[in-house]
């Protein structure tokens, strides 16, 4: 399996079957890794049935609602729901496939793009800010995200050549992938903020590969700063204040890393074509 495949729980009614394997062979076909349950083997009186659908979508962190009647007529399509909207780490979006299926289809594999691009996140920071930088690199594994970090992109790179300009136009690439559609996290302190290192050259090629990117992916600066240093976005370059950052303050790290998360997914949720979140306003 590959390491960047995703995994995606299909939320439907066994009546769908038919529609929702047309779903599933579209998912393999592009290599994700559709969750498809049409449990005929459990009666829907089992007492374990809930215990094991619940279970199963606690280990998942992306999931697609099937709509359609059948679906909301769905007594474990209901629980189903239910448990997603309650599971802070679950990304849930809505597809009909009852009207105008096939277009719906189409519109779906735009979709499908836009989230594989967006479950994509690359984290930079210098040596200063490592620690911090690997707890948030963790943190985004927990989500689901496929985390890479500069220091991890940079290793596999020099190992290939020993020649500089060709690794260095390798890591341009492989940071235009990311900002191309998926999330680049850049982590600015007072202290790499003072010096000018040989890591400021990355958020430079992300800007620069934002600017001339067709799928605009995001850039998100996070600021890690002390309780004795509230000015925290002057640290920001004036071409990058377009993009809202997030603090993390090194007394209360978990806090901001909550933050960091509900950043994410509000991300994830956006710009998705036909999808909508199903989360109950």
């Amino acid at each position: 399996m590959r390491d960047d495949k995703l995994t995606i729980f299909l939320c439907h009614s066994g009546k769908d079957i038919e529609r929702v394997r047309k779903i599933r062979d579209i998912l393999e076909y592009l290599e994700c890794e559709p969750i498809v349950f049409f449990l005929k083997c459990l009666d829907d009186d089992d007492a374990n049935l809930e215990e094991f659908l619940k279970k199963e979508i606690k280990a998942r962190n992306i999931f697609l609602y099937c709509k359609s009647k059948n679906s909301e007529n769905s007594k474990w399509v209901k629980t189903e729901l239910e448990f997603i909207r309650s599971f802070d780490k679950a990304r849930c979006y809505e597809l009909d496939i009852e009207s105008d299926f096939n277009l719906n289809i189409i519109y779906f594999l735009y979709a499908l793009s836009d989230i594989i691009r967006r479950n994509r996140v690359l984290v930079c920071c210098t040596p200063s800010e490592q620690e911090i930088g690997e707890r948030i690199i963790n943190y985004c594994r927990n989500l689901g995200y496929k985390t890479k970090s500069i220091f991890d992109m940079r290793k596999e790179i020099y190992c290939k050549t020993d020649n500089y300009e060709k690794s260095e136009e390798e890591i341009k690439l492989e940071i235009d992938r990311y900002v191309n559609g998926g999330i680049f996290i850049w982590l600015i302190s007072p202290t790499s903020a003072k010096k000018s290192t040989r890591y400021s050259r990355f958020p430079e090629y992300a800007y620069e590969s934002y600017e001339r990117g067709e799928r605009k992916g995001i850039i998100l600066p996070v600021i890690v700063k002390s309780t004795a240093f509230n000015r925290g976005t002057m640290l920001i370059p004036e071409s990058f204040r377009q993009f809202p950052p997030c603090t993390i303050n090194i007394k209360n790290v978990e806090e901001g890393l909550s933050e960091l998360g509900k950043r994410l997914k509000e991300i994830g949720l956006s710009s998705i074509y036909t999808y909508k979140d199903t989360k109950e306003k």
